[in-house]
């Protein structure tokens, strides 16, 4: 009988497997409007999951991503040389934009076992090459980390810069994201204050107002930076029309602990 791991392994391989249109080619806009067009040229290459309803909704490509890509690329002094941490990290995509743009060190972390791997695959063929360590430690590449975090098991992350998104989704799991991002901001370690840069599509209202409302009530700011069309986005993806569609219903947050709480 397989075992759970060789199973998920066989899975990814079949949908690494399909058909060239499942691998999204992400290509930038290199100046007065001109695009290039060439898939080699393309900034970022995504294995996605095309079926929701098959295996971890990780692995399939959310268009706030996209967007929290474009304010990486559109803000670099924000990111590089200082230590980022990601919840969520899905297919990958924000973890390569880090990559791209120079931070100091990156750690990807997900509660489900199949999108790392699906993500441990997005890093290689975008030319972040994976090492092996024994069980007991996470993957490490080019200052790349991989962990599977679970965030109702509590505890706190180290990082400078904390990134996320569509982490929204599961109403039933904003209590253990709040207290896992209030710990980590309030973290020391940092010689500028810590921040979180949550994008967030805007699917249910009420669910992300009851999540704001636990941030405030966790001595957390949470200052709204604009939605995906935002004019400090001066670096936007190309053909991707799920994504022109959506920017304006994709909301960018900055998260911060309030100076008395700090530790």
């Amino acid at each position: 009988m397989l075992t759970e791991q060789t199973q998920q392994r066989l899975q990814l391989e079949i949908w690494q497997l399909q058909k060239p249109s499942e691998v999204l080619h992400l290509l930038r806009d290199i100046g007065r409007g001109r695009v290039d067009e060439t898939a080699q040229h393309a900034l970022i290459d995504c294995i996605k999951n095309p079926n929701l309803f098959e295996g971890s909704t990780g692995c399939h490509e959310w268009e706030a991503g996209f967007v929290l890509s474009e304010f990486i690329f559109s803000h670099t002094k924000l990111f590089k040389g200082r230590r980022c941490c990601e919840l969520g990290c899905g297919p990958g995509v924000v973890g390569i934009s880090l990559q791209r743009v120079g931070a100091g060190s990156i750690l990807l972390t997900d509660g489900d076992s199949q999108t790392l791997l699906n993500c441990r695959h997005n890093l290689g063929i975008n030319n972040v090459l994976v090492k092996d360590h024994d069980a007991a430690s996470p993957s490490e590449a080019k200052g790349v980390k991989m962990a599977e975090i679970k965030w109702e098991n509590g505890g706190s992350l180290d990082a400078d810069v904390f990134l996320g998104a569509d982490l929204l989704y599961d109403p039933g799991s904003h209590a253990a994201l709040v207290q896992l991002i209030g710990s980590s901001l309030r973290r020391g370690g940092s010689v500028e204050p810590k921040q979180m840069i949550l994008a967030t599509t805007m699917r249910d209202v009420a669910s992300v107002a009851s999540f704001l409302r636990l941030i405030t009530d966790a001595g957390l700011s949470a200052e709204l930076l604009g939605d995906g069309d935002l004019q400090s986005l001066t670096v936007r993806f190309q053909r991707h029309l799920d994504l022109d569609k959506m920017r304006r219903s994709i909301l960018l947050h900055r998260i911060t602990a309030n100076a008395q709480t700090v530790m």
